[in-house]
């Protein structure tokens, strides 16, 4: 092969190198702004106002079946019946029944 044709080659391999660089430039161009707009997003829900569960769920109290009586109390939400004979009634944070958290006043 003559000093020519390995020019010729090699300008050739150049221009393929060349080309491969570029596009390979434009790709990692597209990809950095698809990184940057993904962490814009990201910033933006992060930013978000938070909501707390908790504070989405019914507030219920045990209130006395019989006024007279402190054996039977029942969900001011379903009327669910729970007997003060129950163990750890008074540190119920929700009704058995229907999960409607008790309220401050329960």
């Amino acid at each position: 092969m003559g000093e020519e044709e390995k020019i010729v080659r090699l300008l050739g391999s150049v221009r393929e190198l060349e080309s491969s660089l570029k596009e390979l430039a434009e790709s990692a161009k597209e990809k950095s702004a698809d990184v940057r707009s993904f962490a814009k997003v990201l910033r933006e829900i992060e930013n978000l106002p938070t909501i707390d569960t908790e504070s989405l769920r019914p507030v219920t109290h045990f209130e006395p079946v019989d006024p007279e009586s402190d054996i039977e109390f029942k969900c001011s939400k379903c009327e669910g019946i729970i007997s003060a004979d129950w163990d750890g009634i008074e540190d119920f944070e929700y009704c058995p029944y229907c999960g409607a958290r008790m309220g401050a006043d329960s």
